[in-house]
């Protein structure tokens, strides 16, 4: 029986290593990379996605910004307009009490 076995065994051998062999080469392996490169593919897709959607939020920050800095320097002008206008009255009305 256990020169049986072992005969079996040695016979079985051989044939075993070579089909586990080509079934890595023809099926395990290119699966593997097949499966590896579509993941890949994704990732990147999606970071590339991501960092376009990164950038558009930048951009739209930097422009809400910019169009506040706008706003406040237009108020700004407006209240020194203002200021300037008052300075002139005042100027103007100092003048006309000097010449009382």
């Amino acid at each position: 029986k256990v020169e049986l076995m072992q005969i079996v065994k040695e016979s079985v051998r051989e044939p075993v290593i070579k089909a586990f062999h080509q079934t890595m080469r023809e099926v395990v392996i290119p699966t593997y990379e097949s499966a590896a490169r579509e993941m890949f593919h994704q990732i990147s897709t999606k970071l590339n996605e991501g960092l376009s959607q990164q950038q558009q939020t930048a951009t739209l920050m930097a422009q809400t910004e910019a169009n506040a800095t706008r706003q406040q320097l237009h108020a700004m002008s407006t209240a020194f307009e203002t200021s300037s206008r008052a300075v002139q009255t005042l100027t103007e009305e100092v003048s006309a009490l000097r010449s009382f």
